[in-house]
């Protein structure tokens, strides 16, 4: 059993590539690509900083959800202006193929 005394032991606490990955539920591949990206902080060829890096990589996470978000919402915004187009000009058969893409847009699972 580890036993900590402080935070400043437990933001030096170390673990292998495939303890970080399986903890965060990724291959060793995305292990090796988060820690070039400094996301897993390694400590030598095959350690890193657990506390640190999953904090990192919490972090990496919810940024990657907003963009996600955003591009999604730019998707919608797009297809709505489109849509606007054609009811505009009175199309109104382009209009149901084009609301059926934005409900698709709306149920995709991120």
């Amino acid at each position: 059993m580890i036993n900590i005394n402080n935070l400043e032991e437990l933001n030096t606490l170390e673990t292998d590539r495939k303890t970080i990955g399986t903890i965060i539920g990724v291959t060793d591949r995305k292990v090796n690509q988060l820690m070039e990206q400094g996301i897993i902080i390694a400590t030598s060829r095959n350690r890193c900083l657990l506390i640190r890096s999953i904090h990192n990589y919490i972090n990496h996470m919810n940024r990657a959800d907003i963009k996600q978000e955003a591009i999604i919402n730019e998707q919608i915004r797009i297809l709505q202006q489109v849509q606007d187009k054609y009811i505009q000009k009175k199309k109104y058969d382009k209009v149901i193929p084009i609301a059926k893409e934005i409900s698709e847009l709306l149920t995709f699972d991120c």
